[in-house]
């Protein structure tokens, strides 16, 4: 592993376990087994680094989805619990979002580009279930809305969590696709 990956490894594995906003480059480059010297040849920032584990986690993100068919509410379960795998690998950046993406401008419109893609992936799921005859059709409204409560289940489950206990763990996380599965239930044919 070269000393950038070694990098991006350390400071995921640092931003997870503390608060991001004490965790230092020179932390990162000591956990890296890296010079500081060597860290900022690589990245100027830890914004630069942040932005850097991103991109990596939509990549993740990409990877784990592939070849995934969504007919049906299991293979939804299964797509979102292969989600939640990367989430819960880079849960720093669920639990710490909204203040990265309010500092960094940036990592902002990367994010809302994601976004973009994630709430299409949600509505062409949906959307397939309506046809299948798996879900009734919804008011353009309510669909809309549904695509926003499972978008904002995805990206806000974690902090939700974190909010009433302390230790947040691979279930905590499985709780927030059963609320989804749960939620979609509402609406079978």
């Amino acid at each position: 592993m070269g000393s950038r990956d070694k990098i991006i490894a350390a400071a995921i594995a640092l931003f997870n376990r503390a608060d991001m906003k004490s965790v230092t480059t020179n932390h990162i480059a000591e956990a890296a087994g890296v010079s500081p010297g060597n860290l900022y040849y690589h990245f100027k920032s830890k914004e630069q680094i942040v932005r850097a584990i991103f991109k990596r986690m939509v990549v993740d993100e990409e990877r784990a989805c592939v070849n995934c068919c969504v007919d049906d509410i299991d293979s939804l379960s299964a797509y979102y619990g292969r989600l939640l795998g990367v989430f819960w690998r880079y849960r720093f950046f669920k639990r710490e979002m909204v203040f990265l993406l309010k500092r960094d401008a940036g990592l902002k419109k990367e994010f809302d580009l994601y976004q973009e893609r994630l709430n299409a992936e949600i509505e062409t799921a949906l959307r397939g279930f309506i046809a299948a005859g798996i879900m009734r059709p919804l008011p353009d409204r309510r669909f809309a809305f549904l695509v926003q409560n499972v978008a904002l289940i995805l990206n806000f489950w974690l902090p939700f969590c974190e909010m009433s206990s302390p230790r947040i763990t691979k279930a905590s996380l499985k709780q927030g696709l059963d609320l989804i599965v749960d939620l979609l239930e509402v609406y079978k044919a």
